[in-house]
């Protein structure tokens, strides 16, 4: 019976990459969609004329950057980023 670890690997790279691929397709088309200018607002702080897909995509993006980032910095130990 051959060893089926690598094919599995493979098999979940692939999807990851599918899956990632999907997403940057998604993202696209709703900032192509959502270009409305937007009001924010939050206590003294306020920001007007913010283009209505960056409301939903950066906070997205800062949250994936960080926990790769903390996936790196905190990862198995000897294993290099």
């Amino acid at each position: 019976m051959p060893d089926l670890s690598h094919l599995w690997q493979r098999f979940l790279l692939a999807i990851a990459l599918l899956f990632g691929l999907v997403l940057g397709v998604g993202a696209t088309v709703f900032g192509y969609s959502n270009t409305a200018p937007v009001a924010i607002g939050f206590s003294v702080f306020r920001i007007d004329g913010v283009p209505l897909w960056t409301v939903a995509l950066v906070p997205l993006a800062l949250v994936l950057v960080t926990g790769t980032l903390f996936h790196w910095f905190n990862g198995a130990p000897g294993r290099a980023p």
